[in-house]
């Protein structure tokens, strides 16, 4: 097998503004899309078959690389449900196999195809269009949102939360609030969407049974490998404040962020927790916090954001890397088992795709990369979106409150 790459010459929005470019592309057209706004690269997939969700767990998580370098090529893109219950992830989970992509590098402004030698017999193709294009500029009505819970009815959750970390149940838990639309929204609108809120760990995927736009900025957990082996890395989000346009209020804001106690606390919780979650899969005594939180700031919120890194042990699968690590420890809490079973209790529903992951396993770079998917946007027979926040002991329903609908700003009345 080979890796066949081509340089391409592409005029400057596929660089400068990558979603709208994707507009370009034929409505009819289904996409797998990786990155956008802050990420280093982007992945638009060519030609892709779906694979069996078992046979991607069965895939070694340590890659020998067989190409030099760091960034994506071809491999597998997979879409990892939240709920540890086999019987529902193997329902909702999904993985493809790309064997031709359009790969867009927004730091050196360089775009080229890559694909395998057998691209295609692949079953899903898209026709790329490297010409410039019209873009039409209609726009539908505005979608409505409505929750499942109102913010008393929220905020009265949160209060049965504290009471039980009170009672000593759990430490932290990380409690999600749901909107429904049952309007149609629009392939341009959510990559307009995208173009003004997305993270560096976006993501747009349309099929037949699946919509999904996630604006996420939380890289689950990444693995490069140099000569002492294959190194994962995790990057816990914890603590918000929202961005504002005037810059004194704003600098106000991320101070107020780096020296608030409480934020601090839910985050070094989670970082307990993770390095406990990489003792599992990793060689002893090399597990070792890098980062415990510094600030970082994305596109409407502040958040902290730490790292820990540990070196992996030799034959880890996918399948076991995941059961180590998912869910992931900043969209649970912990204790990670009995603070699932309360979240279950107080959703009152499986979380499915949301606080799931998106995962890229290149084949001939080695490289594996993941997001956790926060502020996810999911559609099967309705649009679908969650947005979440951490509670420890100091927690306040109010303060809290207004974090949940800070995040969700992503959508709600801030829709393009």
């Amino acid at each position: 097998m080979s890796l066949q790459r081509q340089v391409l010459a592409l005029d400057n929005l596929w660089f400068d503004d990558f979603w709208t470019a994707i507009g370009r592309l034929a409505p009819d057209q289904r996409l797998l899309v990786l990155g956008g706004r802050g990420s280093r690269q982007s992945m638009l997939a060519l030609s892709w078959d779906e694979v069996p969700w078992p046979d991607f767990l069965q895939q070694s998580a340590s890659v020998v690389p067989r190409a030099s370098g760091e960034g994506w090529t071809t491999g597998h893109l997979a879409i990892g449900c939240y709920d540890e219950n086999e019987v529902e992830s193997q329902l909702h989970s999904r993985a493809f196999r790309v064997k031709r992509s359009l790969i867009i590098d927004h730091r050196d402004r360089r775009a080229e195809i890559c694909q395998d030698y057998d691209w295609a017999s692949c079953r899903q193709q898209v026709l790329f269009p490297p010409t410039r294009a019209q873009i039409h500029s209609v726009w539908e009505r505005l979608p409505q949102w409505r929750s499942t819970w109102t913010d008393a009815m929220y905020q009265d959750t949160v209060r049965g939360a504290l009471e039980e970390i009170r009672r000593g149940r759990y430490y932290q838990i990380n409690l999600l609030r749901y909107w429904f639309s049952d309007d149609p929204i629009s392939r341009r609108q959510w990559l307009a969407q995208l173009t003004k809120m997305g993270g560096p760990f976006s993501a747009y995927i349309e099929i037949p049974d699946l919509q999904m736009v996630s604006f996420s900025p939380e890289r689950f957990f990444r693995v490069t490998t140099d000569a002492k082996g294959s190194w994962i890395e995790t990057e816990p989000i914890k603590g918000t404040r929202p961005v504002s346009t005037d810059p004194e209020l704003d600098r106000q804001q991320k101070a107020a962020l780096l020296a608030s106690e409480k934020d601090a606390a839910e985050l070094n919780m989670i970082v307990d927790l993770l390095r406990n979650d990489l003792h599992k899969v990793c060689r002893p005594s090399s597990v070792k916090v890098l980062d415990p939180g510094s600030l970082q700031s994305f596109s409407n919120v502040h958040h902290r954001v730490a790292r820990i890194q540990g070196l992996l042990q030799n034959g880890v699968s996918m399948g076991s890397l995941m059961r180590a690590l998912c869910p992931g420890g900043s969209i649970t809490g912990a204790p990670k088992h009995e603070v699932m079973q309360a979240i279950r209790e107080k959703e009152l529903r499986p979380r499915e795709l949301f606080m799931g992951n998106i995962l890229y396993k290149d084949a001939w770079t080695g490289r594996l990369d993941s997001s956790i998917l926060i502020r996810t946007a999911v559609r099967k027979h309705r649009w679908e979106f969650a947005a979440g926040s951490g509670l420890v002991i100091h927690s306040e329903p109010a303060e809290e409150l207004a974090e949940i609908l800070t995040k969700a700003r992503v959508l709600l009345g801030e829709f393009v």
